[in-house]
């Protein structure tokens, strides 16, 4: 079952809907980058790049394309080079067991959502652009992982990982748990989320995970970043925060022709009727969240134009 499943299912007596979204088509090919234009924490990386931001004119609502893995396993998406992926929600598995959702860019240049309940959303990279005319770039990095551990009556335990500099936006594209060598309801305080900071400052990427008397834990995040403007020259993200409070279920973000929304923070406590998440309305022409559980659910959206 995926988020907009479980959401629709958990939060039909409060508002009657489910998260859904639409589809399309777009943009990308690739470097290596390094400290201050979107690159990482020195080290040289290989990622996809586009090689100009000549953009897609106009994105409409039908430019999202989506997918649910709900218990049928993984879904492939599109090209890496030309598409960007995220995951877009999470829901506890059927059995009542931790939330398990990974988007990724696998070898042979496609997107993969793989996990249990989980939902991915793509647009074309070509939706995103700049400013900064035959220099502007637009780069997607590898994946980046924190993985916090903590064994048994150790406590909580948080892990944070370097992306790419925050002139790049750091995208949420996994969470799971493990306790005891076998997934389980997190508990408070748990979770994943990514953190955009001076453009010259690495963002990080962010795991927490709690162990209880008669168990160890583990918390894997995952996430990479995406550059779109001209390198070094002190590019700040355009981007917006959102707060959802529990048991919201069409909390209206920003309009489907502005950008995009990612799961941003997760982070709390998940229970057997927990989702989380960020779906397309082309109804009313928002991206929209849902959230019912106990835990702190903060969308992150990324702006099409980022223009310096």
């Amino acid at each position: 079952m995926s988020i907009s499943q479980s959401i629709r299912r958990s939060a039909v007596s409060l508002l009657g809907f489910g998260l859904f979204a639409a589809s399309w088509s777009g943009c990308g090919a690739v470097p290596g980058e390094a400290d201050g234009s979107g690159g990482g924490s020195g080290e040289s990386v290989a990622s996809t790049e586009q090689a100009t931001t000549g953009n897609c004119n106009t994105c409409p609502a039908d430019v999202i394309l989506t997918y649910s893995t709900g218990t049928t396993g993984d879904k492939v998406g599109p090209s890496t080079s030309d598409y960007v992926c995220w995951l877009s929600g999470l829901a506890m598995q059927n059995s009542g067991t931790s939330p398990n959702g990974h988007v990724f860019q696998r070898t042979d240049g496609k997107w993969v959502l793989s996990g249990l309940n989980a939902d991915m959303a793509c647009v074309p990279q070509c939706c995103f652009y700049s400013n900064g005319g035959d220099a502007d770039r637009r780069w997607v990095s590898p994946e980046f992982s924190a993985i916090a551990s903590s064994p048994t009556n150790g406590g909580t335990k948080s892990v944070s990982t370097a992306m790419w500099n925050s002139d790049a936006m750091p995208i949420l594209t996994g969470l799971s748990y493990l306790k005891g060598g076998a997934p389980m309801a997190p508990l408070a305080g748990e979770g994943a989320y990514t953190q955009v900071r001076q453009p010259t400052q690495t963002a990080l990427l962010n795991a927490t995970t709690r162990a209880s008397s008669t168990h160890g834990a583990f918390t894997y995040a995952f996430g990479y970043s995406y550059f779109v403007g001209k390198p070094s020259s002190g590019h700040v993200v355009k981007k917006k925060e959102f707060t959802v409070s529990d048991g919201t279920n069409r909390m209206p973000l920003i309009s489907l022709t502005e950008g995009i929304c990612t799961l941003g923070v997760v982070q709390g406590m998940f229970t057997t009727s927990s989702a989380a998440g960020v779906f397309a309305d082309p109804a009313t022409g928002f991206w929209r969240a849902g959230n019912s559980g106990a835990f702190t659910f903060k969308p992150m959206c990324y702006y099409y134009n980022q223009n310096k």
